[in-house]
């Protein structure tokens, strides 16, 4: 056996890696390497956003491709319903999945989900565009899982730009076009040196010291995510305000200086609210804090110490 001087075997990469200009960019073009025939339906989420100025970062591509498609149920904690997905499986010709990662709480039963995307021969998608730098069970890197995973760079980290793609098997070269747009050098230099750990200890520690700041909820709201699972690094502070008051609670937070975020407002009009209530309620109820690696403590206490003087005015 010859011993080279310099690594040559690719495979000892944990995946193969696509760098596009966004997220959505990312998506699309996994939806053209899936290749799906007429009678063949992408199965999403009940839970997808949209915005005047931006649009669906998820919904987009799906629409633009003409692919069909149809929902399935999420929970109380925005986790996929497991049992909606096999009953749509069973009455549809599935295709493809797609499971969203929101705010970076990695969707627990995922693996099990892939031993069924694997029994009846249907790709399993993974949306980690909030969710760079994570992993489940604090050992797979998150978007290992399924046969495809698009991230954000930009959501992340701060650039203009930025999204990838990775996948296991082969893509097709020939489908794999940016519309002649790319990602900037300036953002995949940021990519490869942001110090990740520094990153990801701030974010929990940011995570955690609002969670002990907010640990006593109570009927006027309630916090999505209670603890910091082993892997996870958190986007925000996701929390629902109860009793119809999250936009009272926006407007008076904004006014301040806490900038708040309402991710997830509007959904698409296409998810049915009488066919899912549960993600319509959640959506308006949301709040999303920032507890990004630039925030500090003192950010931390002075949104917290704000947020809860707001609930108190509350009826």
């Amino acid at each position: 056996m010859a011993i080279t001087k310099e690594a040559s075997n690719s495979n000892h990469n944990v995946l193969p890696v696509r760098y596009k200009p966004s997220a959505r960019e990312a998506f699309r073009q996994i939806i053209q390497q899936i290749n799906f025939k007429e009678n063949e339906f992408l199965l999403l989420p009940a839970y997808i956003g949209i915005t005047d100025k931006e649009g669906s970062g998820v919904f987009d591509p799906v629409r633009a491709s003409g692919v069909k498609y149809d929902f399935y149920k999420i929970n109380e904690k925005l986790e996929l319903d497991y049992s909606d997905i096999v009953k749509k499986v069973k009455e549809k010709k599935i295709k493809a999945i797609l499971v969203i990662h929101y705010f970076s709480f990695f969707q627990v039963d995922i693996v099990k989900l892939k031993q069924l995307c694997d029994a009846e021969n249907i790709a399993l998608i993974e949306d980690c565009a909030h969710a760079m730098n994570a992993y489940v069970e604090s050992h797979k890197m998150i978007g290992s899982v399924g046969h495809y995973a698009f991230f954000s760079i930009h959501k992340y980290l701060p650039t203009k730009d930025g999204g990838f793609y990775t996948y296991t098997g082969t893509v097709t070269q020939g489908q794999d076009g940016s519309n002649g747009e790319e990602i900037s050098h300036e953002t995949l230099y940021i990519a490869h040196t942001a110090d990740y750990n520094a990153i990801k200890t701030r974010r929990i520690a940011n995570y955690n010291m609002m969670l002990s700041l907010l640990k006593s909820p109570g009927k006027k709201y309630s916090i999505l995510h209670s603890n910091v699972p082993e892997g996870v690094v958190p986007l925000n502070f996701p929390v629902l305000i109860h009793n119809q008051n999250r936009e009272k609670v926006y407007f008076k937070l904004i006014d301040k200086g806490v900038t708040v975020m309402s991710l997830y407002y509007r959904l698409i009009e296409q998810i049915d609210r009488a066919s899912f209530p549960l993600s319509y309620h959640i959506s308006n109820s949301m709040l999303n804090f920032p507890i990004h690696q630039d925030i500090e403590t003192k950010d931390i206490e002075y949104m917290s110490k704000v947020f809860l003087s707001v609930i108190d005015e509350m009826e």
